[in-house]
């Protein structure tokens, strides 16, 4: 999944390798990056290659529950919102 991020946040959501990561159609620009085991990271991009990952599961079905994308898209609407507001902060690694 590491190696997966890297390459998408150096190419953007123009990554074409739908197996591995997508778009999910019926969202607000909410993509997943998706593993051989089931592992879904749901996440959306903020100035082109930061990606913001919101949360992940281990999903069974072809397509993600309703209620986990609409989880992402809240998590969107409070990221930009707290960006718009200069509410954002950064906690250094520990």
């Amino acid at each position: 999944m590491s190696a997966l991020l890297d390459i998408v946040a150096e190419r953007g959501s123009n990554f074409r390798n739908t197996n591995k990561f997508r778009r999910i159609t019926d969202s607000d620009q909410i993509f997943e990056f998706k593993t051989p085991g089931g592992l879904r990271l749901f996440c959306f991009f903020d100035e082109g290659r930061i990606i913001i990952c919101t949360h992940g599961l281990i999903k069974d079905g072809q397509k993600p529950p309703k209620s986990e994308i609409d989880t992402a898209e809240l998590w969107k609407k409070r990221y930009m919102t707290a960006k718009i507001l200069g509410e954002l902060t950064h906690e250094p690694e520990h």
